[in-house]
């Protein structure tokens, strides 16, 4: 795939991490602060060529689809009040494949979905 202007600059907002696991429509409005002219079919384009690359990850969440920049298996608590997405790490999976040994299963793939609070909104709560 030959590089643009657009594709860098996707790239590079997904990957400076100034937006969290951003959705096409935020990425849409960030790109657009650069270059107003790019359409959001452009946008999609290029992080759906970005994903197949390998270059980010689409994280599927209630809603539409989250980009990461982050491409190391990892899990992601979805916040029900915020709807932020925020990375949990991997050893849960381990936990999760232990306890199917320990009941004498087998787990092949484990999929981890958590809902629930993330802590900036358990701490403006309080």
């Amino acid at each position: 795939m030959r590089h643009s202007r657009q594709r860098d600059l996707i790239l590079d907002l997904v990957r400076s991490r100034a937006l969290n696991h951003p959705t096409a429509q935020d990425v849409h409005d960030a790109v657009r602060d650069h270059m107003p002219g790019v359409s959001l079919g452009t946008v999609y384009r290029n992080l759906h060529q970005l994903v197949e690359q390998g270059e980010i990850v689409a994280v599927q969440a209630e809603g539409p689809l989250h980009y990461d920049w982050n491409r190391q298996a990892h899990h992601h608590l979805h916040c029900s009040r915020c709807g932020a997405l925020v990375d949990l790490p991997l050893e849960l999976e381990d936990k999760v494949r232990e306890k199917a040994r320990h009941l004498g299963h087998s787990a092949d793939i484990v999929d981890i979905h958590v809902r629930g609070t993330c802590s900036r909104c358990l701490n403006t709560s309080t």
